[in-house]
């Protein structure tokens, strides 16, 4: 509420009272907001509310925001109005990423794709939305889920649609039922508008088929490859990064810090970076690094996405910018079939301090071992394309990587790297499995 009421293009903010349980109505009042309570003999769902504001609300361009955004900023609200003030667009939509979208990926977009081909839209259920109060009133509103995509699709011939990137918005996962009920909700919406407008045998049925065989990309099953993905180890499979245990392990915790400042502070590059740090570890023996990345446990869900992973037919592989005994011993803990980190040098049955210089790099990046190239050894590796691998991580390396795979996971990530992901995703890798089948 705070942050809306800051825009100077706001002249009214209104908040429907869904008939809630809790404290809405009292804290959006005492926010500044103007309260409509939705009657109670009124059908549930979010279309409903939606047409309670549009027949309240007294602006001439009405703007609709989800009431669960974590992180709403003021400059939201000047992204979804200024096209439509500006002359440039009828209706907007808001685009983002954020660490759900489920039902966009694997219903909504399928089947918009297969009836509606003229509608690009990377968010095309997103309650982000903007128009001019006319426009709203001329269309009939889901009650439902299907609210959002029903009225992108029931816009007349003509109106001119802008799509505007919010950026990251962090929403409230819904539950498995929620999500149940909102895809069939949403699938429902579509296919109701398919036959309505004659689209369901738009070109005959030979055409939906081909374009339905388009979309699934469907092989001989004798002709199909295994997919692979390639998990980051540090912050991504493990809790914590493995210098950092080496480094309150073997008390070299400060020079760390000192290095990882300059680095940041563009002193020294990523590469020098690693080759710094690799000299602390000379005069250890390989299972000392065993033993202390053995103690580092594993983030949650990591062990049960791996198995259910292995037992849809994916491969697993590991690809860090750490060093490959860590990379064995966390590749044994999941039963990865194959990793790729950087190698140090060993005599004697010690370590020496130095990185082997035959790692994966390229001219694009300062990384001692390059994602990039890693995820293009991996594919070749298994006898696949990079766009059959999917790539999770967490940091800068991983996104640069991000630009050759299929598909880009960020688990936990920068906001670098989210950037450049598909699907976002917080603490739990169990989540990963509603992705992938």
């Amino acid at each position: 509420m705070r942050e809306v009421k800051k825009s100077k293009l706001v002249d009214e903010v209104l908040v429907v009272d869904a008939c809630s349980r809790d404290r809405t109505a009292e804290v959006a009042l005492r926010a500044g907001a103007r309260v409509v309570k939705q009657d109670k003999h009124l059908p549930s769902g979010k279309g409903t509310t939606m047409q309670v504001g549009i027949e309240n609300a007294r602006g001439d361009v009405l703007v609709f925001f989800d009431a669960d955004i974590n992180n709403f900023k003021t400059e939201f609200v000047d992204r979804m109005v200024s096209p439509i003030l500006k002359g440039e667009a009828d209706f907007v939509k808001g685009s983002f990423t954020r660490t759900a979208g489920r039902v966009t990926e694997m219903v909504a977009k399928p089947l918009i794709t297969v009836f509606f081909p003229e509608v690009k839209m990377k968010q095309p259920l997103s309650g982000q939305i903007a128009g001019r109060r006319e426009l709203f009133e001329r269309i009939r509103l889901e009650r439902d889920w299907g609210v959002d995509v029903g009225i992108l699709l029931d816009l007349p011939t003509g109106v001119r649609i802008r799509e505007v990137d919010l950026g990251y918005i962090s929403h409230r996962m819904k539950r498995e039922g929620e999500l149940s009920d909102m895809s069939q909700e949403v699938a429902g919406t579509i296919m109701t508008r398919s036959v309505g407008q004659g689209r369901l045998f738009f070109g005959g049925m030979g055409n939906l088929f081909g374009r339905l065989k388009s979309w699934l990309s469907i092989t001989p099953p004798e002709t199909k490859k295994s997919r692979v993905v390639i998990f980051d180890m540090d912050g991504v499979l493990l809790k914590g990064r493995v210098i950092d245990a080496l480094a309150r392990e073997y008390g070299f915790a400060k020079e760390l810090r000192k290095a990882r400042e300059r680095c940041a502070g563009g002193e020294i590059s990523e590469r020098e970076l690693s080759e710094f740090l690799a000299r602390f570890l000379k005069g250890l023996r390989v299972d000392d690094i065993e033993k202390t990345v053995s103690k580092l446990s594993l983030n949650k869900g990591v062990k049960e996405t791996v198995k259910k992973l292995k037992q849809r037919g994916f491969k697993i592989a590991i690809l860090s910018d750490s060093y490959q005994i860590a990379c064995n011993v966390t590749g044994k803990r999941i039963k990865a079939d194959y990793s790729i980190g950087n190698i140090l040098e060993v005599k004697n049955g010690r370590l020496t301090g130095v990185i082997i210089k035959n790692q994966p790099n390229c001219s694009e990046c300062d990384f001692s071992l390059c994602k990039k190239v890693g995820v293009e050894r991996i594919a070749r590796k298994f006898g696949v394309s990079p766009r059959e691998c999917i790539i999770v991580g967490d940091g800068e390396n991983d996104a640069h990587a991000m630009d050759v795979a299929g598909l880009g996971v960020a688990f936990n990530a920068a906001s670098k790297v989210k950037e450049k992901a598909r699907i976002l995703i917080d603490k739990d890798m169990r989540d990963l499995l509603e992705y992938l089948s």
